[in-house]
């Protein structure tokens, strides 16, 4: 027995010890093969069925990565082996991956990945929940209401089409009868009807159509939409993954309508494919209720047949065939219809900066209604809607042009121009650009120090606080750190500089503070070309930067490094990076040191005041519309000189 016990044990230490190899290296250093260590990027660009995520990969664990990517799921710990990953390839480093095919408002749980020849090691788990629906709306002659839903460059009714009339208010014919509806059918005259002749089901499946109502003149779409094109619906097919897999993405969920069991239904689109069956020429019989979901394309394909496409509760084809024109009824679903609505283009990004960027659009018809509202919208993550961020440029057709603003550094965009009319929105084609990372300038002062500098609007700022000692005509600023003396300073209309708290150390992060005699002094604080900014150039920046409540976020330095916590709002995607040097009073007591920027600006007030602007830990705000005394000491920015100006535009003009 003690031997047997003896051998189980040695077993067991094989196999930790397989669970743990050791290899030498060339330099006879012992190293560790394992799992790659890696961790999971927050997600972002959150939509109601997508959104982006990614991971980094700290170590490969010793054996080199051969696949990596995201695995999401609804229920916590994902892992490769569940139906939603991504493959990103191989390697170590950062890396981005796209969820899509989310159900809207859905709590969705997400993991980095990364695999080796030792196996498949995770990151850290995120959790999101998906944005609600948004749909669009739509409604025929009869003001029935209709969902629809944006699908790539493409926009279709989510709903089968109920319509009891022509778009030119005909009557389309009702047939209950079977013999009418065979005679109709032979004779080439359009016709509808209700699934199982049951009017209450044309609600939830809509109505059966003929061919020759789908193809007949007065329209069966509503004004602006059509009956799809067999390419229409190829379209969709490729953009959810091919014929194999699109009709499960495009079919309602679970079996509420569905026979069971309903193979692979996944709705990734809110498409909600209704299995409503189809009508036959023959007899005008029913058949196949809650089995096969039917729908009628445009094209004819000779003088006797026409295409149409179907999904089966059993499969997750989405199937194209040809039936004969004087045969079925089958169920209609319409999409926009480019060709009769606005004529829209989009105009390449130029001017492109690390934080903004020009392009705009071209209207070259309204579709027969007056366009209402155009611009440019754009995401980073593509087909970019109304929805995302916009511009709006005025109205009716025409060339025009958009200023994109509050984009970041190093980021991929892509951009559509858009116009609105009485029918709806309309899309130009999508473009792309990448904004750069900044490019810093830089500028000394007289006593030689060196500031970097950064573009932003139509302006070039520095980027670091002041802390020169000496006015542009060599004489020195009174440096005061008595208290006392500091309060005499002011009461006597004299200039003064200090360090922040009267720490020499802090000079080189923070500056120096000035009061305002010395920021007003006509021997020039600044440099050469540069000058104290007025109010009108801080409210510009703030205005450049999204407005008042935003702008703070945006100039502060990100983290808590020198901001006291929680720096609200702090991204610093202008780069402009404000430190929080806080101030000095004209009593000569300090305050706020880690919870507030405050910066003076070249405006007196009423005597003896003097404005200036802040920023504050606890808001992402920008704050402008305060006075104090001139005796207060302040962190000081230059701003280029307007006739020393740079020209932002990286070209003057463009083509169309």
């Amino acid at each position: 027995m003690r031997s047997f016990v003896k051998h189980i044990l040695n077993i067991l230490l094989l196999v930790s010890m397989a669970a743990c190899l050791e290899y030498e290296n060339f330099d006879g250093v012992m190293w560790q093969s394992t799992l790659p260590t890696l961790s999971t990027h927050v997600p972002s660009n959150i939509t109601a069925t997508s959104a982006v995520s990614g991971g980094t990969i700290l170590s490969d664990g010793g054996s080199p990565v051969i696949e990596r990517g995201i695995c999401w799921d609804y229920n916590r710990n994902p892992t490769i082996n569940t139906v939603y990953k991504t493959e990103e390839g191989g390697g170590t480093g950062e890396f981005t991956s796209t969820m899509t095919g989310l159900p809207p408002h859905t709590k969705v749980y997400v993991r980095a990945y990364a695999t080796n020849a030792n196996g498949t090691g995770y990151g850290n788990e995120q959790v999101f929940n998906t944005e609600e629906e948004e749909f669009g709306t739509l409604t025929d002659i009869d003001n029935n209401t209709y969902r629809t839903m944006e699908v790539g460059a493409q926009t279709w009714m989510v709903e089968n089409l109920k319509t009891t009339r022509f778009s030119n208010g005909d009557e389309i014919s009702y047939l209950a009868d079977n013999t009418d509806w065979t005679s109709y059918a032979l004779a080439g005259w359009p016709a509808s009807c209700s699934v199982n002749n049951s009017s209450s089901l044309d609600y939830e499946y809509g109505r059966l159509y003929n061919w020759y109502a789908v193809n007949d003149g007065r329209k069966l779409c509503p004004n602006g939409w059509k009956v799809p094109t067999h390419e229409d619906w190829a379209a969709l097919a490729d953009l959810l993954g091919g014929e194999s897999v699109a009709g499960g993405k495009l079919k309602e969920t679970g079996t509420a309508h569905w026979i069971a069991p309903n193979v692979g239904a996944t709705d990734d689109i809110r498409f909600s494919a209704l299995p409503a069956g189809f009508r036959n020429q023959e007899e005008g019989v029913f058949h196949n209720l809650g089995y096969r979901a039917y729908f009628w394309s445009s094209n004819g394909w000779d003088d006797e047949w026409a295409r149409m496409r179907y999904i089966d509760h059993d499969s997750t084809w989405f199937r194209g065939n040809f039936v004969g024109k004087k045969g079925g009824g089958y169920s209609v679903r319409c999409i926009k219809d480019e060709s009769t609505s606005i004529q829209i283009s989009t105009v390449a990004a130029y001017s492109i900066t690390y934080i903004s960027a020009k392009s705009g659009g071209r209207i070259t018809s309204d579709g027969g209604s007056a366009v209402t509202a155009r611009g440019v919208c754009w995401n980073s993550y593509g087909y970019p809607t109304t929805g995302d961020n916009k511009t709006e440029d005025g109205t009716g057709t025409g060339e025009y042009t958009s200023n994109l603003t509050g984009l970041q550094p190093n980021t991929t965009y892509y951009i559509r121009a858009y116009a609105t009319n009485a029918y709806g929105t309309v899309y130009g084609d999508e473009l792309s650009f990448t904004t750069p990372a900044p490019q810093y300038g830089s500028i000394s002062d007289i006593d030689g120090n060196s500031y970097k500098t950064v573009i932003i609007g139509d302006r070039t700022w520095m980027v670091e606080n002041l802390r020169t000692t000496r006015f542009v005509t060599g004489e020195a600023i009174p440096e005061i750190s008595d208290q006392a003396e500091w309060s005499t300073y002011d009461s006597q209309a004299l200039p003064a500089a200090c360090n922040v708290e009267n720490n020499a150390g802090y000079v080189s992060v923070y500056g120096k503070l000035y009061n305002w005699h010395a920021v007003d002094d006509d021997r020039k604080l600044c440099p050469e070309g540069w000058e104290i900014p007025s109010h009108d150039d801080w409210v510009s920046l703030m205005d450049y930067l999204g407005g008042e409540a935003l702008a703070g976020g945006r100039l502060k330095e990100a983290g808590t490094s020198h901001w006291a916590e929680p720096n609200t709002g702090a991204t610093n995607d202008s780069y402009f990076s404000a430190l929080p040097a806080g101030y000095r009073m004209s009593d000569g007591n300090f305050s706020s040191l880690g919870f507030g920027a405050y910066f003076w600006t070249s405006d007196e007030y009423e005597s003896p005041t003097a404005r200036l602007v802040y920023m504050d830990k606890d808001n992402a705000s920008f704050f402008h519309k305060y006075v104090v005394g001139k005796g207060y000491g302040f962190s000081v920015r230059c701003i280029k000189d307007d006739d020393e100006g740079e020209d932002l535009d990286t070209q003057d003009e463009h083509d169309w």
